[in-house]
């Protein structure tokens, strides 16, 4: 029943009041004074206080004062022989909840008591309604918080800080203010502390990578359901001198039944499980997952983007590579021609001939340059063929032994099986050197190890890499690992470019990797680059695997004296055409040259049966060089033609079938290059073969 306090002086009075209560079912405490009285409330809560007016310590109001003060639901009534209306409005202005008159009516005085405890239940009800509309409104506006941290443009560390800061900062919950999220690593293994509030300095230390399965949030992890402690249990494996003593609430975060991470809050000692502070939890945790989720969702779209814009510039940037090559190539075709002439108009000992050899080696570097240039451009013809790839990689390996260190150890792991690839054997051989040369000029300093890697890969579902997503296929992978500084995220984005180094200009042009950038898009494979500065570089180059195997052709070694044959040469440039007439007729060739495709049109129409054989530049005024062949074609079909370019994106192996083009030749020509491709042309022709 409802707890009741007397404070009396008469005892006789309050033991006989005391009775009758007890009897009726309620439980009494009396005492003899206000102080007494007082002195109880401080200890006890009560439904009712019956108070004499007149105490022997203190005035009966001055305790009813007091009661009030100590609890505010406390039905109150004063009892006494008689009070005039001054009086009675005093009581009440008191706080007094009635007033009794000597001699007491019993049942009006039990009335008021059940009265008192029917009111103290619903203000009681009351209060808890509005303690628990409260509750929801502080929790959902930490929830609406949340919501908003997702859609903000900031780090997901500030996002979940945020999170952190929200969840420790309700007042319903008796959380210590203390707590922590944590995110599963990529290999599911651990559990890596992202954002914490009032951890210690030695946890912090020893919960910054949490291995998987270990103490109660690894416990999380590994089985993706929630863990309560109320107290410093044996599943909590990780301790420290002074712990302070605390419980756990530990939730995972989830999304689609894969476990993102963990939330770790502690709770007072011996706390009492609470299923609305789980499930409180549980959607805080669920919004983490959201946030978590659109996060890598948004990591991933910058991803393809940033592919996206770095295939836009790598193509701008190559066409721009095309075009200054095809300029370069003329003057280099010039350059080399007349060097070569005036090396052979001079003694051989002399001081000219040694100028001279000078100026050829430094125009071939420059044509190598160039070279590499269109390579990265995509522009120069290949010599496509199935190719055996660990054939290339290990006569690569002998000659980067040879001149790599001692300090740098090379692993090699090079598979024999299912290597085979369509491409260019000088321009595989280019990607692994080049590459190689990376990881040597990365570990110079202070020595290492390169790691290389030949394998057969097949990928089931397409995966997405520097130049965009690898279908599902068969690749033969290659892997150029070193243990050297590495690379950081600012200079990893620009690698690829053109003229875009972090080394000394002693050590390289900065068209290393543009190149190997090049010939592995023409080759529709693709490169994952990782790195971590202080740790190393991982290269993985993609090659589509070829189902073809076949022959390479075998080429005859061929004379390279003409025997008189007459052959028309076309370029706009001067210098060119003067070159090709001293030089063909250096060979033993009947040269007639021009310097406008149209004259030469005309000079050809005249007399067709006059050129044995025809060599055209590809970009000149009025009408291209593949123009000026159709044009040809229409006169006499079967006249065999050479192509040299300087640059064109319009070469390519239909573009020489379809127009039937005996050879093409790349500017700088220097004259071995004009011989055979004239031998060649001219005996295929000869054969009735008039397609390389």
């Amino acid at each position: 029943m409802f707890p009741v306090l007397i404070i009396g002086e008469d005892r006789p009075s309050r033991k006989t009041l005391a009775d009758i209560l007890t009897e009726r079912g309620y439980q009494v405490q009396t005492a003899d004074t206000g102080e007494a009285g007082i002195k109880a409330a401080r200890t006890e809560l009560f439904t009712a206080a019956l108070i004499e007016l007149v105490l022997p310590d203190i005035s009966g109001l001055k305790v009813l004062e007091q009661l009030k003060e100590q609890q505010p639901e406390l039905c109150v009534c004063i009892v006494t022989d008689k009070a005039s209306d001054k009086d009675t409005a005093e009581i009440f202005r008191r706080g007094a909840d009635d007033l009794f008159i000597k001699p007491l009516i019993i049942e009006r005085l039990i009335h008021r008591i059940t009265d008192a405890e029917n009111n103290r239940k619903l203000h009681r009800s009351l209060r808890q309604s509005r303690e628990e509309l409260l509750k929801n409104f502080q929790t959902s506006q930490v929830i609406n918080a949340l919501l908003r941290i997702a859609l903000e443009d900031i780090s997901l560390r500030k996002k979940l800080q945020m999170t952190l800061d929200h969840l420790l900062s309700l007042p319903w919950l008796v959380f210590e203010r203390r707590g922590a999220i944590f995110l599963m690593d990529r290999g599911k293994e651990f559990l890596l502390l992202q954002v914490q509030s009032g951890l210690s300095p030695e946890l912090l230390k020893k919960c910054a990578r949490l291995p998987v399965g270990r103490c109660l949030c690894g416990r999380v992890a590994a089985t993706a359901k929630i863990a309560f402690a109320d107290c410093i249990d044996p599943r909590h494996e990780i301790r420290y001198d002074g712990i302070h003593p605390h419980g756990h609430y530990c939730v995972p975060i989830l999304l689609h039944n894969e476990v993102l991470g963990v939330v770790n809050v502690y709770i007072k000692n011996h706390h009492r499980r609470e299923n609305s502070e789980e499930q409180f939890l549980t959607a805080v945790a669920n919004t983490l997952a959201v946030i978590i989720d659109q996060h890598r969702a948004e990591k991933e779209k910058k991803k393809l983007q940033n592919h996206v814009r770095q295939s836009q510039k790598m193509e701008a940037i190559g066409t721009l590579a095309g075009g200054i090559a095809h300029d370069f190539n003329n003057i280099l075709t010039a350059i080399l021609g007349y060097a070569a002439l005036v090396k052979e108009a001079c003694p051989p000992e002399s001081q000219i001939s040694s100028d001279v050899e000078q100026i050829l080696a430094s125009g071939n570097r420059a044509r190598e340059l160039v070279r590499q240039m269109l390579t990265f451009s995509r522009q120069r013809p290949n010599e496509i063929q199935v190719i055996q790839t660990h054939l290339i990689i290990k006569e690569a390996l002998k000659m980067l032994r040879a001149s790599i260190p001692s300090t740098i150890k090379i692993n090699q792991n090079i598979s024999t099986e299912r290597t085979t690839v369509f491409g260019d054997a000088t321009q595989i051989h280019q990607v692994f050197m080049n590459l190689c040369t990376n990881a040597y000029h990365a570990m110079r300093l202070k020595g290492g190890v390169l790691d290389i890697r030949l394998e057969p890969v097949c990928l089931l579902s397409p995966h997405p890499r520097l130049l965009g997503r690898l279908p599902v296929g068969e690749y033969v992978r290659l892997t150029v690992a070193d243990t050297g500084n590495g690379i950081s995220p600012e200079v990893r984005e620009r690698i690829f470019e053109p003229y875009f180094t972090t080394k000394n200009a002693e050590d390289g042009t900065g068209l290393g990797l543009a190149v190997v950038y090049g010939i592995v898009s023409e080759m529709k494979g693709d490169i994952e680059v990782r790195s971590e500065p202080g740790i190393g570089t991982v290269f993985e180059v993609y090659f589509p695997m070829a189902r073809y195997t076949g022959q390479e052709n075998i080429v005859a070694t061929q004379s390279l004296s003409g025997g008189g044959e007459h052959i028309l040469c076309v370029d706009d440039e001067v210098p060119i055409t003067e070159i090709y007439q001293r030089s063909l007729k250096l060979l033993g060739y009947q040269v007639t040259v021009r310097t406008s495709s149209v004259e030469a049109l005309g000079a050809f129409r005249a007399r067709p049966d006059r050129f044995a054989l025809v060599i055209t530049d590809q970009t000149m005024p009025n009408m291209t060089g593949i123009e000026l062949i159709d044009e040809l074609r229409e006169i006499r079909p079967e006249v065999p033609v050479i192509l040299a370019t300087g640059y064109s994106e319009l070469i390519n192996n239909d573009t020489i079938r379809d127009h039937r083009i005996s050879k093409i030749l790349m500017k700088p020509i220097t004259r071995q290059d004009l011989a055979l491709a004239i031998r060649d042309a001219l005996e295929s022709a000869a054969k009735g073969g008039e397609t390389n």
